[in-house]
């Protein structure tokens, strides 16, 4: 507690002397940024399919509940990933679905109610692998027998 504004009143003699003084906490008025509870992480770290989840969580001398979390991918990749959620409080948990295979990392802002913030990143590796392989045409014609390859 600061002691913000003290009084003496007392009469000409200073026979009688009344204090008044009045204490106010520093944290009454100090709005301090949010904080990184548990940093960003990616489950898995290697993505052999198509989707990642990604989670992080905030903490706030305010209210917790009121924390917006945005994602964003850090670079610039080939084709940007889709998040089923982002913007708001619900999205401390998002599942992001990747069109390409590549390496990217994912930056969380996790802001307060007076626009105050604080960052987390996580990297993630997607190595996508075919599931099938399509040839076309789908009929090929044998080879005579005893035929020799075509030259280039």
């Amino acid at each position: 507690m600061r002691l913000i504004r003290a009084l003496y009143i007392g009469d000409r003699w200073m026979k009688a002397v009344t204090l008044a003084a009045v204490f106010i906490s520093a944290s009454a008025f100090a709005d301090a940024p949010p904080t990184v509870a548990a940093p960003a992480s990616a489950k898995p770290a290697v993505v052999t399919a198509k989707t990642v989840v990604l989670s992080v969580l905030g903490a706030d001398d305010g209210r917790a509940t009121a924390l917006t979390y945005t994602w964003r991918v850090v670079g610039s990749p080939v084709i940007q990933p889709v998040f089923n959620r982002n913007g708001n409080h619900a999205a401390q948990s998002v599942t992001v679905t990747f069109k390409a295979a590549g390496d990217y990392t994912f930056q969380v802002v996790i802001a307060d109610r007076s626009g105050q913030t604080a960052t987390s990143s996580v990297p993630v590796s997607v190595i996508q692998t075919p599931h099938s392989i399509t040839l076309s045409p789908t009929r090929l014609k044998p080879a005579a027998p005893n035929s020799s390859p075509p030259s280039p």
